[in-house]
């Protein structure tokens, strides 16, 4: 419980920081940033109506500004509300142009980040050939830049839509790629998260 307060603590100074940025600062690059950290802090804490607002001002500030990072920042948190919601046609859209900006602005790992996003969506669909197609490009990008919290999440993704089709040698491949790298980096919800889809 003490360790779950000092979780909360600091979450809620953070949110009061960025909060701090945004009422005091011009309509710039500042605020727009900290209105999507604040997206992404509500996103993950479940305030999912919180999260969609603040995206959607970070939204009109990056383009009332032509602040193109912003803009496909914004895009992906509010693609990320609508798959959470299932509502699957309207966080497509916004992974697309959240991509056509990141690729127009050499944001590679960006571009992985969003042909995941996509890859996610159309295995949400059980259209597992597209997501398949999205992911192995999302893969690519990722070992060419090394990330490897992002070529990790690329290989449990990989396996889930493996399982999906029942080609469980293949699934088992990468879960066990992502599992390795999870345990090289440290990133133990990734270890826990990598066993759940070897029990699935």
């Amino acid at each position: 419980l003490l360790f779950c307060s000092l979780i909360t603590n600091a979450q809620n100074k953070l949110i009061d920081s960025l909060t701090n940025v945004v009422n005091n600062s011009a309509k710039d690059t500042n605020t727009i940033i900290a209105l999507n950290q604040l997206s992404r802090i509500y996103y993950k804490t479940g305030k999912h109506d919180s999260a969609m607002q603040t995206a959607k001002r970070a939204l009109a500030i990056s383009e009332a500004t032509c602040y193109l990072k912003g803009q496909a920042e914004a895009r992906n948190h509010i693609g990320n509300i609508y798959n959470e919601q299932g509502s699957y046609p309207d966080a497509l859209n916004n992974y697309l142009l959240s991509l056509k900006i990141r690729e127009d602005i050499g944001d590679k790992k960006g571009v992985g980040n969003s042909l995941n996003n996509i890859g996610t969506i159309y295995k949400n669909q059980n259209d597992n050939r597209k997501a398949l197609e999205y992911l192995f490009k999302s893969l690519m990008i990722r070992q060419a830049i090394n990330d490897s919290h992002g070529i990790a999440i690329n290989h449990i993704n990989i396996g889930s839509v493996c399982t999906n089709i029942k080609n469980y040698k293949e699934a088992l491949s990468h879960l066990s790629a992502a599992l390795v790298i999870f345990e090289e980096i440290g990133d133990s919800y990734g270890v826990a998260y990598a066993h759940t889809n070897f029990g699935a």
